[in-house]
């Protein structure tokens, strides 16, 4: 049934009532919304720029090791090929007392730090050292191979010195056996010893090819020098004894080298065989083997004793020039030759003196020598001495072309000026008289007829330069002499002959065709003889007062338009 609340207790309890809670209207927070996105927005394009900082300082970094290890392969590719060059001894033995790989990897090292000293961050740095520490690795691994490998060359050189050692010392020896004999022994024990660097020890065929490689060239050298030294009989055995260990081509060439020196040995016992049958005449000696022997014998024999006898001769003209050369020196001097003397020289040289004593110096020059003399080359005159020159051509000068000769060698041998300016005048004067036909060309030999032409070629030059020095009270100098040649070289005539008529200059015209010369004044001919001598003397009077060239063009010219006076 229902029950009554009581109320048992004096104590009051607190009832609590419900609660109303008041509260104002929230605004929205719009501006620190706007102001936390743009932190956000500001945080993640900040991580955006440092990631794109980051990428870029990365490509940096990238290009310069690139760059620098580029550089760094390059040093080390040129140290490795620089290295790989050197072989057996050269690259064991390095001048810093280093080992190779020590050497060139320090190299590479100090190529390295240079680079590495340009970069600017430590990182760059750090990559850099460490990959350029793999290059070095690498690089020492490689050059210590090869410095290995060459240890093996560099004791296959020792061995192979050894042999040619050897071989070159039997050569030279080839007359002491002995020393042969242990030339052959040290060959043998280096062979066997580089077979057993080789792993071929057990190999005989191999042996017995490199053995005869080996032995060949001193077996070449022995047999070689005994046979050149005349001991052929011993070259002979020799060859019997140790052709087996010789190369067939070896072979050949030691059996043709003891044919010849069998030869040899034979002429030279017949040709003094036959000289000393003959006396020492050399036509009986040359009958003698011509009658004993044939074949290659006798044409060895044969030469042999020509050769003797040119060498004689050889001695003999020596010895003849010699007492010549001496005896012109004493003329020279003006002292008398001895008989002795005399009949050590050849007997046209005897003659030519003994002509000259008779006669003296010639009056006048023979033109054809002085020519020849003149013509020589400046090296063939200053190869002259006084004693050539009076022995080829005192008998031919005058005295004062004799000395004229001598200034001229003197003068090319000491560059003396006088003696030059003799002979530039001598070679100007021979010069143009080729250019105006006057000698032939330089190497040919004149006639008589064109050394009288050039010696009236000569004497008038030399008239026409005393005039020249008589007018300007000077004495000619080169330049005049070349200016005179000159002039003369442009008087110009015309000589009537059958046929077209040449022209040639006036001073080239020999007396027979003096009277058949003529030039052209318009449509006529004018003969140089035609003029009256007074008339030529007055015109040429008046050229020369007029600084006019006198030439028979400009006579001619002057004569006809006077009106031909006689």
């Amino acid at each position: 049934m229902p029950r009554v609340p009581t109320y048992d207790s004096f104590q009051a309890t607190p009832d609590i009532l419900p609660q109303v809670r008041i509260s104002t209207p929230e605004l929205p927070d719009i501006a620190g919304q706007q102001t936390q996105q743009m932190a956000r927005g500001m945080m993640q394009s900040g991580g955006e720029l440092s990631k794109v900082a980051l990428d870029m300082q990365r490509e940096v970094d990238d290009s310069i090791n690139t760059e620098g290890m580029n550089d760094l392969m390059k040093s080390s590719t040129d140290l490795e090929l620089s290295a790989l060059q050197l072989q057996g001894k050269n690259a064991l033995d390095r001048p810093d007392g280093k080992s190779l790989p020590d050497e060139f990897v320090e190299q590479l090292n100090n190529r390295a730090t240079e680079i590495e000293s340009n970069m600017k961050t430590d990182n760059q740095k750090k990559r850099f050292r460490m990959e350029a520490n793999q290059v070095s690795q690498q690089l020492y691994g490689k050059l210590s191979k090869h410095m290995v490998q060459q240890q093996k060359v560099y004791q296959v050189e020792g061995i192979q010195s050894r042999i040619e050692t050897a071989q070159n010392r039997a050569s030279l020896l080839y007359g002491d056996a002995e020393a042969v004999a242990q030339s052959q022994n040290a060959i043998s024990a280096s062979v066997d010893e580089l077979l057993n660097m080789q792993g071929l020890a057990g190999d005989k065929d191999i042996r017995e090819a490199r053995m005869m490689e080996a032995l060949t060239p001193l077996h070449a050298g022995v047999i070689n020098g005994l046979a050149d030294s005349g001991r052929v009989d011993l070259a002979k055995e020799y060859y019997d004894k140790n052709s087996a260990t010789m190369s067939l081509q070896a072979r050949s060439n030691a059996m043709k080298v003891l044919e010849e020196g069998q030869r040899e040995a034979r002429g030279q016992a017949y040709t003094e065989q036959f000289l000393s049958e003959a006396g020492g005449d050399v036509s009986k000696a040359l009958a003698l083997a011509r009658e004993k022997l044939s074949g290659k014998d006798e044409d060895d024999v044969v030469s042999r004793i020509k050769n003797i006898d040119a060498e004689r001769v050889t001695l003999r003209e020596r010895a003849q020039k010699d007492a010549a050369d001496q005896a012109w020196q004493l003329l020279a001097a003006g002292r008398r030759i001895p008989p002795s003397l005399y009949a050590s020289m050849d007997g046209r040289d005897v003659a030519t003196i003994r002509q000259h004593i008779a006669n003296g110096s010639p009056q006048r020059t023979d033109v054809s020598k002085w020519l020849e003399f003149v013509n020589k080359t400046p090296a063939e005159m200053e190869a002259m001495d006084p004693v050539t020159l009076l022995r080829d051509y005192r008998q031919y000068f005058s005295d004062s072309d004799i000395r004229q000769a001598d200034e001229m060698i003197r003068g090319i041998k000491s560059k003396d000026v006088t003696g030059l300016q003799v002979y530039t005048t001598q070679d100007l004067m021979n010069r143009t008289a080729r250019e105006l036909g006057i000698l032939p060309q330089s190497g040919t030999k004149t006639t008589k007829a064109q050394d009288s032409q050039y010696l009236e070629f000569a004497q008038r030059m030399q008239d026409k330069i005393k005039i020249h020095e008589a007018t300007t009270g000077k004495k000619a100098t080169q330049d005049d002499l070349s200016r005179l040649l000159q002039e003369e070289k442009k008087n110009i005539v015309f000589v009537d002959e059958w046929g077209s008529d040449p022209q040639k200059a006036v001073i080239a015209i020999t007396p027979n065709d003096q009277a058949k010369t003529y030039v052209n004044i318009g449509n006529e001919e004018i003969y140089t003889s035609s003029i009256p001598t007074e008339q030529r003397i007055t015109i040429i009077r008046k050229l020369q007062q007029r600084n006019m060239p006198v030439t028979e063009q400009a006579i001619a010219d002057y004569w006809v338009r006077a009106g031909k006076p006689k």
